[in-house]
């Protein structure tokens, strides 16, 4: 089992790396040799993401809130991504596609990662340079600006 998580690990770097350099050919390789055992790396990603959300949104250490906030974050993403994938599976299957579950569900979980890439670069600069019009020093500032 630490073989195929060690493995993964690497094929996982490779394949971020891939999609920013890559992207079409690195999606064909996914569904040609992608395992199961990439998904690990993908939701510690995720959840090391929910984690920095949570302490944004609730810009105070309440750990009801936060944990409140992260439950809701991944719930809604597990439930968004089942939701996608059983029906890209079942439309897939209604046109004749004799795709694999498992590769459908891999080839869509990285396409979460360039959305979390997005969604922290975002979060981090809304601490760093809040929106203009906030009673914060930066956000005075940045509306002098």
């Amino acid at each position: 089992m630490i073989d195929h998580l060690l493995l993964a690990g690497v094929q996982f770097s490779r394949t971020v790396v891939g999609m920013m350099t890559r992207p079409y050919e690195t999606y064909r390789r996914i569904m040609r040799e992608g395992t199961l055992w990439e998904l690990p790396y993908i939701a510690t990603l995720l959840a090391i993401y929910f984690a920095l959300a949570s302490l944004v949104k609730t810009a105070a250490f309440r750990p009801f809130l936060l944990t409140k906030h992260f439950v809701v974050l991944a719930s809604a993403t597990g439930a968004t991504f089942l939701f996608a994938v059983g029906l890209f599976w079942f439309v897939g299957k209604l046109v004749g596609g004799k795709g694999e579950l498992g590769r459908l569900g891999l080839a869509w979980a990285y396409t979460l990662i360039p959305t979390v890439t997005w969604f922290l670069v975002t979060s981090l600069l809304y601490v760093m340079l809040p929106p203009p019009r906030t009673e914060r020093w930066q956000g005075i500032l940045f509306s002098l600006l």
